[in-house]
């Protein structure tokens, strides 16, 4: 009860002090917190119950621990973009969304083993760690002006995150309300693109927005 007051004092003061043209500020700082607080709630049903867990809940915690990590250090950057804390030019390099695609596969590979293999230390947190950087790697190469619909996307990863962590808990209503800002998520970054004359694919992976200088890595 203590948590939830203070939870909803700092919700609260954030809403209603925060001047609206830094919203989106302000909704992906929101998302940060959720995807760490997803995160960690896997790891600690992974902790608590390990091998224990059935075939769909181990599933479940991979993706959540995975997909709230890549929405917490993809949401912070994102932020970071707006806020201009960071470099809001795009920072490209060869390779980079073959690195990306990697990255990704090589985690769905980390959670299938996480079901399919008998318990192997650190995999979990490995799966984290590789969250961790493609929620930078994903981000990074998107301009500042894109950056509203890449936060629709993360909205939506973290919408995902939340249902896989509702099938790792059994509870229904994170399951129904996860998969409601998951989809809206995607729905509104799509017509956000469309809105914008902007290919939801090229902002999806990392092309330079209109007229934004780009920054290639050395």
């Amino acid at each position: 009860v203590i948590s939830v007051v203070i939870g909803s004092a700092i919700g609260t003061a954030m809403g209603l002090f925060i001047p609206m043209v830094k919203m989106p500020e302000r909704i992906a700082l929101s998302h940060a917190f959720g995807g760490l607080a997803v995160a960690l709630v896997g790891i600690a049903e992974h902790h608590r119950h390990g091998s224990h867990l059935g075939a769909t809940a181990l599933t479940a915690v991979g993706l959540e621990v995975f997909l709230g990590a890549l929405t917490f250090t993809g949401s912070l950057l994102a932020f970071g973009k707006l806020q201009g804390v960071v470099r809001g030019a795009p920072i490209v390099w060869r390779g980079q969304n073959v690195m990306n695609l990697l990255g990704v596969a090589a985690a769905l590979v980390g959670v299938v083993y996480l079901v399919a293999a008998p318990p192997v230390p650190g995999l979990l947190f490995a799966i984290l760690a590789l969250g961790l950087v493609l929620g930078v790697t994903l981000v990074v190469p998107v301009g500042g002006a894109d950056m509203p619909v890449v936060i629709c996307l993360l909205n939506a990863y973290a919408g995902l995150a939340a249902a896989a962590t509702g099938f790792a808990l059994g509870n229904n209503v994170l399951i129904i309300c996860g998969a409601l800002d998951g989809g809206s998520g995607l729905i509104l970054g799509l017509m956000m693109s469309k809105a914008m004359n902007r290919s939801f694919t090229n902002v999806l992976f990392g092309a330079s927005d209109a007229g934004g200088d780009t920054a290639s890595a050395p």
